[in-house]
């Protein structure tokens, strides 16, 4: 006798949002002088590691307030931090902006 094949359950996750708004795809871009002035400030920064490319680095971000993931590469003297994530992000543009950094929020479909 064989087994009874179960139904495949999936579920789908879906947050109410204003029509043609996805909240689930957004990046901040900022500039800073060096890794410690980011890893130290309390933003929740961690884990990083090379990426792929030669002098690029990837991590996560996990705060209490937001989370997300991280890429950076040096540009010039400064590194370029691109963080993606959901519409939480915004309360770390607004962390980043009180630190006295230049902070660019996009979509991701903008990116």
């Amino acid at each position: 006798m064989q087994a009874p094949v179960l139904p495949t359950c999936v579920m789908i996750y879906k947050k109410n949002v204003s029509p043609g708004i996805d909240v689930t795809a957004m990046k901040v871009l900022f500039h800073s002088k060096d890794f410690a002035s980011i890893d130290g400030a309390g933003l929740g920064f961690n884990n990083r590691r090379p990426g792929a490319a030669a002098w690029h680095y990837q991590g996560r971000v996990q705060h209490r307030q937001w989370q997300g993931t991280y890429q950076c590469h040096w540009e010039g003297p400064q590194l370029l931090w691109t963080v993606q994530g959901d519409e939480r992000l915004f309360a770390l543009a607004a962390a980043l902006k009180a630190r006295g950094l230049q902070v660019e929020v996009r979509q991701d479909s903008e990116v």
